[in-house]
């Protein structure tokens, strides 16, 4: 069916990526690993500022002697170093990424091509998904601009009003410039306020990027399980041509396996890094949150909210890997279910192919370590691993006051 494509489908998931300085391709349909040089320079202008802020961050924990400051600062370090590792990550395997959403398209085209019927099911299935994550994330971007504005506006806004502008920044750094020089002051709120919103949309891409590589898979099992009903009581009736529709669901089986498999292989280095930056991000910036005397009311609210979302969004990325997990799983039930009893014995080592490939556990996980694998129990274990990096922060702040 044409137009049926991810990175078409998708294309505002897509966009908003690249436009927030992942290096990611699909400008130009017809060469899709073309990369404009305008973007070019404004992705290695981003690779520079994220290097200078990250330099900051280590400044600041190096010179400052406030504890609950420091520990923000590390949390903006860790915030900043993981845009840059997602720069150079995409920047890096950006033709793998090519690689990776052609086969995409190449395999949706088969499945919608592949005449099991349920056509039109799939491709409800397709684009309502893009429709929901559309939607999602542009109110997960809105979110990402407004939270970090009004954390940074706050301090100057409370300022003007308690008679102390220009006396206080928004985030806690060791700044060698007089904070009372007139648009200097304003310039340096502006430059903390972009250092929040642009890689934490950055963030959002990527992991948007992942939760729709997680949706479109999850669309390709949920098909293959309703045609596998279909076919199976063609298989039980001997009707003409059953058993050669079966061999082609054989094949997009394999082959939608196969690019699961191929997905979680291509971003187990980023599922890592992910999980132990915001284990660390999440845990220090809580910490803040609680210890800051100088924080006012309005930043401790909106960074609490960015906080909530960012664990959110956590959430939904482990939700959708399990989700994946069980769509997989699922057709070792549809096997079962169908009139296999009825099938002649010639179709037995192909119904045994099918139990082995769906029994065989499906997880999203790291180079196959449970221990960064992506599921609602796994995201359990991350709550309580950044309640014990809080609660170590808090033993070391005592034993800096002792």
């Amino acid at each position: 069916m044409s137009g049926l494509h991810f990175s078409n489908s998708y294309r505002t998931i897509l966009s908003i990526g690249r436009n927030f300085g992942l290096p990611l391709p699909f400008y130009d349909d017809n060469d899709p690993a073309k990369i404009p040089i305008l973007h070019t320079i404004y992705e290695v202008s981003m690779a520079i500022f994220l290097i200078f802020k990250i330099a900051c961050g280590i400044y600041t924990i190096t010179h400052n002697q406030k504890f609950d400051e420091v520990v923000y600062s590390f949390a903006l370090t860790i915030f900043y170093a993981f845009g840059f590792f997602l720069l150079i990550f995409y920047a890096y395997r950006g033709s793998g990424f090519v690689a990776l959403i052609s086969d995409l398209d190449k395999l949706t085209e088969r499945l919608q091509d592949s005449g099991f019927g349920e056509q039109e099911y799939f491709s409800r299935l397709h684009e309502t998904d893009s429709t929901q994550l559309t939607m999602f994330i542009r109110v997960m971007c809105a979110s990402s601009v407004i939270c970090p504005f009004f954390f940074c506006l706050s301090v100057p806004a409370f300022g003007l009003i308690e008679g102390d502008y220009r006396l206080k920044v928004a985030v806690p750094t060791q700044c060698p410039f007089e904070l009372h020089i007139p648009v200097l002051y304003e310039v340096i709120i502006f430059h903390q306020f972009l250092g929040l919103a642009l890689p934490g949309v950055q963030k959002l891409g990527h992991e948007c990027i992942v939760i729709a590589l997680f949706k479109i898979h999850g669309s390709y099992f949920k098909y293959l399980s309703v045609t596998l009903r279909r076919l199976g009581n063609e298989l039980a009736l001997d009707e003409d041509g059953a058993h050669k529709k079966f061999r082609s669901w054989l094949k997009l089986h394999q082959a939608v396996v196969r690019s699961s498999a191929n997905i979680i292989e291509f971003y187990s280095p980023v599922i890592i890094t992910y999980l132990l930056s915001i284990t660390g991000m999440v845990a220090a910036s809580v910490f803040y949150l609680i210890n800051a005397p100088d924080a006012n009311l309005i930043q401790s609210g909106f960074l609490g909210a960015y906080m909530f979302i960012t664990m959110f969004r956590l959430f939904l990325q482990c939700f959708m890997a399990q989700e994946l997990s069980s769509q997989a799983s699922n057709i070792a039930d549809e096997i079962y279910n169908i009139p296999w009893y009825d099938f002649k014995k010639a179709y037995n080592e192909e119904i045994k192919l099918v139990l082995t490939l769906a029994i065989h556990p499906f997880y999203v996980e790291a180079y196959r370590a449970p221990g960064f694998r992506l599921d609602v129990n796994s995201f359990q274990s991350f709550f309580t691993s950044t309640v014990s990096a809080f609660l170590a922060f808090n033993k070391m702040i005592e034993h800096d006051d002792e």
